[in-house]
């Protein structure tokens, strides 16, 4: 009895102990996303001002070519103009002012999308996206560290230290970037497919499929995470859930098509795809020096040896992607995720989700030309992730906290240094390396407690 009483009281105490942790963790997840509200509100939001200002001419009959540099000059005299009329608020005059020359750079599917958030005035509109994206970005850190197997309480502390800590957040906060709402629509997939797994006998194919349909939105916003729908599916197929992969890539699939149809009516004609195509490959390459703030290994090494960046990305995709087929094809060899022939280790877990997710993500901000430091918002799930593997390999802790301080801190170019010392490029390959290994593993059940 008396050891009974004591079990007793320890439960309690220790439950006392973890509604405490996730008291603290909430002030501070509140205090987090307080701050980067506050920078919202300073910020001229530059990128949102960029997509706000092209998407308010959608369907013109006299831009025919949104991307063509006559089209962009007219619509940046035309804002000039309304600027003057409206008095020259200082957010839209800092916005205007930040964005000389105006660049049209994203998809006319982002474009399309944001036709409505280009109704009412600037301000208003802003704040209203600048809403959407914090709300989004919370919901996506919390979702993704319970998928990856946190406690609630760990999962709203990991908030509060994106919040607070992780500098590509600020980055995106001060910019306006989609890159929070793309956090959002991955978390959303990755939980579709979670579900899936949960509801093996209920409809599973259709939670693949709506999985892959979130995906495809998301690529048609930001092509440059196609590989994630793709790694995901390649790893669903080498361990004979064959099923799910070809659900995941019909969803995709048709989200693609209806993302790229249904903008070609927004702008008039299917035309705008192949003159956005063009608007990239004529982007100035003093657009995206390292020194304004691209953070690509591919791009500081190209500067390096002085070679053309655009074909040191392609050796460099063609060889990461060899790396990365291999890591994961491996479970479909003896040993590996479907050497065991159980049903059960045929389903992919939420955590080797995540860790093939980051594994694409990871491998375009290497081999990407041009990779902003607020694209990185989007690797914050992988940190987590880890908590199993470091516990077995120390050093790869130490080699990943290594990793997540070189691309939370302030890079140290933007601190006034003469130098530009290659720290967020070398925490990118490190990490890379990392889920290479990870995802190359012989699965393993990991039984993670969410007490």
């Amino acid at each position: 009895m008396v050891e009974l009483d004591e079990l007793t009281d320890g439960g309690r105490q220790a439950d006392r102990h973890a509604k405490a942790v996730l008291a603290v963790a909430i002030l501070l997840a509140l205090l987090g996303l307080s701050e980067l509200r506050r920078v919202q509100a300073a910020a001229p939001a530059m990128d949102f001002y960029a997509a706000w200002a092209v998407a308010q001419n959608l369907g013109r009959s006299d831009l025919a070519d949104p991307y063509s540099r006559d089209a962009l000059d007219r619509i940046r005299l035309e804002m000039a103009e309304r600027l003057d009329l409206a008095g020259r608020p200082p957010r839209l005059a800092a916005a205007v002012k930040a964005t000389q020359p105006l660049l049209a750079t994203a998809t006319p599917f982002l474009y399309s999308v944001f036709s409505p958030l280009a109704r009412g005035t600037y301000e208003s509109d802003v704040r209203r996206f600048q809403l959407v994206s914090l709300g989004a970005f919370g919901i996506g850190v919390i979702s993704c560290g319970l998928l990856a197997g946190l406690p609630m309480r760990l999962a709203v502390l990991w908030l509060a230290v994106a919040g607070l800590l992780f500098q590509p957040v600020r980055s995106d906060v001060d910019v306006a970037n989609v890159n929070p709402l793309l956090f959002g629509l991955l978390a959303i997939g990755l939980l579709l497919l979670e579900a899936a797994r949960r509801q093996r006998d209920r409809w599973p194919m259709c939670l693949c499929a709506s999985a892959g349909l979130v995906f495809g939105c998301a690529v048609a916003l930001k092509p440059l995470l196609i590989l994630v729908p793709l790694a995901l599916v390649v790893r669903c197929w080498a361990r004979g859930d064959w099923r799910s992969a070809v659900a995941q890539a019909l969803g995709a699939g048709v989200s693609l098509v209806a993302c790229v149809a249904w903008s070609s009516v927004q702008f008039g004609s299917l035309a705008i795809w192949p003159q956005w195509l063009g608007a990239l490959s004529s982007l100035p390459a003093e657009a995206t020096a390292v020194a304004l703030g691209n953070v690509s290994p591919v791009r500081w090494l190209a500067d390096l040896l002085g070679v053309d960046p655009l074909r040191t990305a392609v050796v460099a995709t063609l060889g990461l992607g060899a790396a990365a087929a291999w890591a994961l094809g491996s479970g479909s060899r003896p040993g590996g995720i479907a050497g065991g022939g159980s049903a059960d280790q045929r389903i992919l877990s939420s955590i080797d989700d995540l860790r093939v997710s980051g594994l694409a993500l990871a491998l375009v901000f290497i081999a990407s030309p041009l990779t902003w430091l607020h694209y990185l918002v989007l690797l914050l799930p992988v940190f987590p992730i880890a908590d199993v593997p470091v516990r077995a390999h120390p050093v790869r802790g130490v080699l990943l906290f290594g990793a997540f301080c070189s691309l939370a801190l302030r890079p140290i170019w933007l601190l006034g240094w003469s130098t530009n010392p290659p720290v967020p490029q070398a925490g990118l390959c490190v990490l890379f390396c990392l889920l290479l290994f990870d995802v190359a593993q012989p699965f393993r059940s990991e039984q993670v407690s969410n007490d």
